[in-house]
């Protein structure tokens, strides 16, 4: 241990957005499919987007920073 503080460099991030996906229901995802004030009470989903976990999973691996 030294005398004074350690110094260290690291990245912090938050992927919650990049993985999350919002959608409304199917009685409500078509564009005809109700009139657009229905869609302010429409209950949305949130669900992980498989496709773009992958690929950001992917990436990682391939990062030379992150290695």
């Amino acid at each position: 241990m030294g005398a004074g503080p350690a110094h260290t460099n690291f990245t912090v991030t938050a992927v919650a957005g990049h993985l999350t996906a919002n959608d409304f229901d199917d009685a409500h995802r078509k564009w005809h499919s109700c009139e657009p004030i229905q869609l302010f009470d429409a209950p949305v989903k949130t669900f992980v987007n498989q496709v773009r976990l992958l690929s950001l999973y992917r990436q990682a691996l391939l990062d030379p920073v992150l290695s």
